[in-house]
């Protein structure tokens, strides 16, 4: 999911709970032209060792900092998005089909290689980790979770999520029926109007 700025006008903030969290959304905001208070780029400063964990970035003001009361806070690991380029060697994915696999370099390329040797080539997929659909590879194939590296070594061939980070998870959509949003709000489906 992609974060737009033009959905969220007003008293707004985003929550970085990472420096590396921090610096990619003061990119995005770079990028959409901010600038902070100061005038200053985003990327001249994340302002992060201000606040660390707690850095909050009130985007729409050009200021960061913790406890302004009346804002809605925004968490950016649920707009961050893993692409291709993010992968590194050692990291371990889980594929649609509910199969882990570990991301080698071998002779014949940039691979994921599960337990039972099945491997699929780097090639494969788009940026955004999901299958080309004109390849042999099956939809099932679709990286849906990736995680980091083991504290067991490399030699073990660890193709387990067990003793790894989860650095990131495929979110889809929620659908609902008009029936279960009324029921959430508990009001009648006759009485329930969806702005857009």
């Amino acid at each position: 999911m992609k974060f737009k700025f033009e959905d969220y006008i007003g008293k707004y903030a985003m929550h970085c709970k990472t420096e590396k969290e921090a610096k990619e959304f003061c990119k995005v905001m770079d990028t959409d032209g901010r600038k902070w208070r100061s005038g200053a780029s985003y990327l001249s400063k994340s302002c992060w060792e201000l606040h660390q964990g707690s850095s909050v970035y009130y985007f729409n003001d050009g200021i960061a900092y913790f406890g302004k009361t009346g804002y809605t806070i925004l968490e950016w690991e649920d707009f961050m998005e893993f692409t291709k380029d993010d992968l590194k060697i050692g990291y371990v994915v889980q594929f649609e089909n509910g199969a882990y696999a570990m991301f080698v370099n071998t002779l014949i390329g940039l691979v994921f290689i599960t337990q039972d040797g099945v491997f699929v080539k780097l090639t494969d997929y788009k940026g955004d980790l999901t299958t080309f659909s004109n390849t042999d590879i099956e939809e099932s194939y679709s990286i849906v979770k990736v995680f980091g590296f083991s504290r067991l070594t490399m030699a073990t061939l660890n193709i387990t999520p067990y003793d790894r980070e989860l650095l990131w998870e495929r979110k889809e959509p929620k659908e609902l029926t008009m029936q279960e949003i009324a029921d959430k709000f508990g009001v009648d489906v006759k009485d329930l109007k969806i702005k857009k």
